[in-house]
């Protein structure tokens, strides 16, 4: 549940915090995302690793 509604938080700042000036985030929720966008961030950094080289090596 409280994954749900933290994925719900991120998926909605992008449109709450520019419209919306009383959209709130709190330092607990964002202690909360910081290590799952960094893993978020380091599995896709991975992934797109792996796709470059895979092009490289069709050259």
């Amino acid at each position: 549940m409280e994954e749900k509604r933290l994925f719900n938080l991120v998926k909605d700042a992008s449109i709450e915090a520019r419209y919306n000036p009383k959209f709130i985030v709190t330092k607990e929720d964002i202690d909360a995302l910081i290590p799952k966008v960094e893993l978020l961030r380091d599995i896709t950094k991975r992934i797109c690793e792996l796709k470059i080289g895979e092009y490289g090596e069709m050259e």
